[in-house]
């Protein structure tokens, strides 16, 4: 697994939307997608994506939370995802506090 800024700025820029609106989805209310969202922050030409999110998880606790999920635990152990960029936010006052997303990619 290797580190990636696109995929990184894609994640930080989703788990910030998702606080400052008060959702929590892979897709925006417009219908964005995780790869659409990647896209958009210069992760091009790749042939597979994948996301996990999360939200009022603790950095202590979130890693956790995903393998211990069939589904999320799934994508973090895909042989086929390569690259690697991960987004925290912190918003007190919000539905969950804290919110994470992990984007994978290859290219």
């Amino acid at each position: 697994m290797t580190w990636n800024g696109y995929l990184a700025a894609a994640a930080r820029g989703h788990a910030a939307d998702m606080a400052e609106r008060g959702y929590f989805n892979h897709v925006t209310p417009e219908g964005r997608t995780p790869a659409q969202r990647m896209e958009a922050a210069g992760y091009r030409g790749w042939t597979q994506v994948g996301e996990n999110i999360a939200a009022g998880y603790t950095a202590q606790n979130v890693v956790q939370g995903w393998l211990d999920s069939p589904s999320h635990c799934k994508t973090l152990m895909d042989p086929g995802l390569k690259e690697l960029g991960v987004g925290y936010t912190y918003r007190p006052g919000s539905t969950y506090g804290t919110y994470w997303v992990q984007n994978f990619g290859t290219r």
